[in-house]
């Protein structure tokens, strides 16, 4: 666990991000982010996310994760808006996450293969 709450794990196996019937993410070096009584995030190294983002310039501030910047995520024609984020400045304990990619699963589909 992180000083800020958070818990960060390996998640084994091959994690894949889908929508609109295209694959934008594929890893086998995804981790889970588990922050309170929320559904764990999986997350992917930017590495392995294809060329469907382009930046937001939407920035938040977390009180827990820190600073998070925003994706859009862009594929077959169609934009979904602020559809993916990053840790742009995380707390200590979540550095070894800092810029992987999560999306926003109410609109990407997130799951291991």
């Amino acid at each position: 666990m992180t000083g800020s709450g958070l818990i960060i794990r390996r998640a084994p196996g091959t994690w894949v991000a889908r929508t609109h019937d295209t694959i934008i993410a594929e890893t086998r070096d995804a981790s889970e982010l588990f922050e309170g009584e929320l559904p764990p995030a999986v997350c992917f190294p930017p590495t392995d996310v294809g060329a469907f983002l382009e930046p937001s310039a939407t920035v938040t501030d977390c009180p827990r994760k820190g600073r998070i910047r925003h994706y859009h995520v862009v594929v077959k024609g169609a934009r979904l808006a602020d559809a993916a984020w990053s840790l742009a400045a995380p707390p200590p304990g979540a550095r070894a996450i800092a810029g992987h990619v999560f999306f926003d699963t109410r609109r990407i589909t997130v799951e291991e293969i």
